[in-house]
């Protein structure tokens, strides 16, 4: 109403200038410099584009944070470390922590962007499915958005995964050299026959442990390659110092014949290792002196205990690097797929026709914003160790087949076999009682949706405990399902605890079985093996994959949602087929000379097989007139409007529309604001 006149509704900068109008009115009530601060806001408003797929219309007048986030500019060390947050903890230990301690989000965070590229990604899966005749995958939009943000996590994820494998080396290393009597880098074990001492490694331990026979005679020949090495060592150490000028009384010339004495140990003993020595170095010469240095270095840092306990540290450290980072930026996927997702769901609502939102739910809606779209937080956190399993496996089971040998294939095949079909089976469980769940939960939301609405009513008639007993067996469905969801978790949560144990003891139980001495350097590093198989095999797989599959199940409902209705953003030029659809310009300048609708045996209908809403309709209106569409209730009064915004799909007939077009709700849409930012 405008004046106490019935006026057509129109843009706010053209509401403005009518001399006489109700808002123009209102404006130049609230004093000069309002006045005119109003007026330049509407006259900008006149260079924006109407409300159309790609811009939406934003209500939001809360205040935003203006504080420049840490994150963004820091040093690579204070992200390594983690340093930027130091400043923020500091604050929250002094003072607490509240909204003005909030920061801007970054660019890559930003819901518009996200759901800009989402969307984008979205309408070009619908095109290739549209093209290959098959239903469009809101997954394959997700992945196509995310992958490349997600390369780089598998990575880290795979070195972490090594690096925690080569752990266990290390400390089976370390643990030998705590074992050994005195501080050098190899055993002593005496050669009674031939009453010397030599040096063997620490593999060899367990062979002192066999006949006296046998003992003696591998003691000879590892004496004999110890002689063999120390020969070739001296060898080259002389022909490296010939090039130097020999001291007079050197005592040089004793080594050949020492040499001389172990030529034919070495001839007889290891026929095979000379002509390999000579094959290695054919000129009798060492090709470079660096690269025996760094051998050299490396033997005496692999045999030290001190180079062996840094190298422990450094790995840890690193270990622990890669998973921190990567469990960081996975959960930072995770959440800008649910920022994605939810500014996606919200663009769709502004898009639906008012078939398909006068068939959906309130509390499916709701459901899907408030429950599904969490369920991308974790989703997907663990996804990487799904493929990086069986490399592990493998590479375990050769590392513990090096020091037990079968033992290795039972503790391994033993562990994948009580994780990955159990657990695989579990998952697939859980993602069938997910969708139960998420139905009863729609149902109980759809229930309490409506009992609030008729909250006037239920009291006046005083139907509350009626309504009590309908909503309590409602969520008593819901919560069985729940339950056994529950049940489904607390099995597979439990398979973490026995899974390693039982493992360790199926193969020590081999190594006993098979007569292999058991010591420290074996025992300790295999459970080390097996529990960082079983963290991978027993608690990140199936992590992954019972969160993959509840998430795998939001995006299938998201992907209902999304495949709704649209109603069509242009006003209607259906040809006599119906199916045309390329009308005027929203912004088409208004020609006098053409009527402003013109209406030719237009039949219109909500579903093709349904009676028909409108039939035959003809009407021409001129500019500028005042026309009032009255008549009993349900004679079309709101289909006819409906199918002029294009909401009512048009089978027969031709619907024109000269001008521009204004809609105003016959139901208030209030947004949480001023009334300025309402108008």
């Amino acid at each position: 109403m405008d004046a106490g006149e019935a006026r057509e509704l129109n843009v706010p900068h053209i509401l403005l200038q009518q001399e006489g109008g109700i808002l123009k009115d209102m404006v130049e009530a609230t004093g000069p410099s309002e006045s005119e601060s109003l007026k330049r806001i509407a006259a900008e408003t006149k260079k924006f584009p109407h409300a159309t797929r790609r811009t939406v219309p934003t209500m939001d007048s809360s205040p935003k944070p203006v504080k420049k986030n840490p994150r963004k500019g820091a040093f690579c060390l204070s992200q390594l470390f983690f340093g930027w947050l130091l400043p923020l903890f500091y604050r929250g230990s002094r003072r607490g922590l509240g909204k003005d301690d909030l920061t801007k989000c970054l660019k890559a965070d930003r819901s518009e962007d996200l759901g800009d590229v989402l969307e984008e990604q979205w309408e070009k899966e619908v095109s290739q499915a549209r093209i290959a005749s098959r239903e469009p995958k809101l997954r394959n939009a997700l992945f196509r958005t995310f992958y490349k943000q997600s390369l780089f996590d598998g990575f880290l994820i795979f070195l972490f995964v090594l690096i925690k494998t080569i752990l266990p080396v290390v400390l089976a290393q370390l643990l030998v050299q705590f074992q050994e009597p005195t501080n050098s880098t190899h055993l002593a074990v005496v050669n009674i026959n031939n009453d010397v001492i030599t040096t063997v490694p620490p593999m060899a331990m367990p062979l002192m442990m066999l006949p006296e026979t046998t003992q003696s005679h591998l003691e000879n020949l590892v004496f004999d390659e110890t002689a063999m090495i120390n020969k070739r060592r001296r060898k080259r150490r002389i022909r490296i110092d010939d090039d130097k000028p020999a001291p007079g009384n050197s005592i040089g010339g004793s080594k050949p014949n020492v040499g001389q004495e172990d030529e034919g140990l070495e001839t007889t003993m290891f026929p095979n290792l000379s002509e390999q020595f000579e094959a290695d170095d054919p000129s009798g010469t060492a090709n470079s002196t660096l690269v025996d240095d760094l051998t050299e270095f490396l033997h005496h840092a692999w045999n030290d205990a001190f180079w062996l306990s840094g190298l422990l540290v450094l790995l840890t450290l690193c270990g622990c690097f890669c998973c921190h980072h990567s469990d960081l930026r996975e959960r930072l996927v995770g959440a800008r797929m649910r920022i994605a997702c939810c500014s996606l769901i919200y663009r769709k609502t502004l898009r639906m026709s008012r078939k398909a939102a006068g068939q959906t739910p309130a509390g499916y809606m709701i459901n899907l914003l408030s429950n599904d779209v969490s369920r991308l937080d974790y989703g997907f956190i663990y996804v990487h160790y799904v493929w990086v399993l069986p490399f592990q496996a493998c590479f375990t089971c050769y590392l513990i087949w090096s020091r037990v040998q079968w033992a290795a294939i039972v503790g391994v095949v033993g562990l994948l076999v009580k994780t990955i079909p159990v657990q695989t089976g579990l998952s697939r469980l859980s993602s069938i009682i997910r969708m139960r769940v998420a139905k009863k939960t729609d149902q109980r939301v759809g229930i309490m949706n409506e009992l609030i609405q008729g909250i006037q009513v239920i009291k006046m008639y005083a139907w509350e405990k009626p309504f009590h007993k309908v909503v309590s067996l409602a969520r008593k469905k819901e919560v069985r399902q729940i339950r056994w969801a529950s049940y489904i978790r607390g099995i597979y949560l439990s398979t973490m605890v026995f899974t390693e144990r039982s493992t360790l003891f199926l193969a020590i139980a081999c190594c006993v079985i098979e007569g292999r001495a058991i010591t420290a350097d074996i025992v300790f590093p295999m459970a080390q093996f097996f529990n960082i198989l079983q963290l991978t095999a027993a608690i990140f797989y199936p992590l992954a994959v019972s969160l993959g599959a509840e998430a795998l199940v939001s995006i299938d409902r998201i992907q209902e949602f999304l495949a709704l209705q649209e109603h069509d953003a242009t006003p209607p030029s259906a040809s006599s087929g119906g199916l045309q659809r390329n009308l005027n310009d929203l912004h088409q300048t208004e020609d006098s000379g053409k009527p402003a609708i013109e209406l030719q045996n237009v039949t219109a209908s909500w579903e093709e097989t349904t009676e028909k809403t409108l039939k035959d309709i003809s009407v021409k209106i001129g500019t500028g007139k005042l026309l009032a569409v009255i008549g009993p209730v349900g004679a079309g009064k709101s289909s006819l409007l409906q199918m002029l915004l294009g909401e009512l799909p048009i089978q027969n007939g031709t619907a024109t529309i000269n001008g521009d077009v204004s809609y105003g709700s016959q139901e208030p849409w209030l947004f949480t604001g001023t009334v300025r930012n309402n108008i």
